[in-house]
C-alpha cells in the first residue's frame, strides 16, 4: 500500500537545505512509514502494558491514533501516503529539477507532514476528552471511531 520513502534523502544532499528542520521532517517521514506498514494489534499483551515512546510527539501521535481509533487511523494514513508518493517524486527527480522547483516542494511537503501531524495530535487530544467524558458523565459517545 506503501511507496517506499527514500524521497527523504532530498534534505541531507547538501544542495537543498531550504527548510530548518529538513532532517526532522525526514526523520518522521520515515518513521510513519514504519508504523503505517506494521500490524495493528488490538489488544495489549497484558492490560497495563503501555507502548513505549519514540522520542518523536508526531511519531507518538500516531501510533495512538492508531491504537485508539482504526478509522480515523486510516483516514490518516491515506493522507500520509499521497504526501510519501510526493516525496518518492522528489527524490526521483531532484537531480534534474530547477532549484527554486525542488525547494518549493521541499517546503510544501514538510508544511503538509507538519499539517498531517498537527491534525493527528488533535484527533487524539479528541477521543482522549470523549473517554473523560465517559467517565465523567457515564455517557456513552455519539461517535463509535473511539474505539472504546
Amino acid at each position: 500500500m506503501f511507496l517506499s520513502l527514500t524521497g527523504c534523502s532530498v534534505f541531507s544532499s547538501g544542495d537543498v537545505d531550504v527548510y530548518p528542520d529538513a532532517k526532522n521532517t525526514a526523520n518522521t517521514v520515515k518513521a510513519l512509514h514504519k508504523i503505517s506498514t506494521k500490524e495493528v494489534r488490538k489488544t495489549p499483551k497484558k492490560y497495563w502494558s503501555s507502548l513505549p515512546s519514540s522520542n518523536n510527539t508526531c511519531i507518538d501521535n500516531f501510533n495512538f491514533l492508531k491504537s485508539a481509533s482504526q478509522d480515523d487511523y486510516s483516514e490518516f494514513e491515506e493522507r500520509y501516503s499521497r504526501i510519501s508518493s510526493v516525496y518518492s517524486f522528489l527524490n526521483k527527480n531532484k537531480n534534474i529539477m530547477d532549484p527554486d522547483a525542488r525547494s518549493i516542494l521541499s517546503i510544501s511537503l514538510s508544511m503538509k507532514l507538519n499539517t498531517l501531524c498537527e491534525e493527528i495530535k488533535y484527533k487524539g487530544y479528541q477521543l482522549v476528552r470523549d473517554k473523560v467524558r465517559i467517565v465523567e458523565n457515564g455517557d456513552s459517545v455519539s461517535s463509535s471511531k473511539t474505539g472504546q
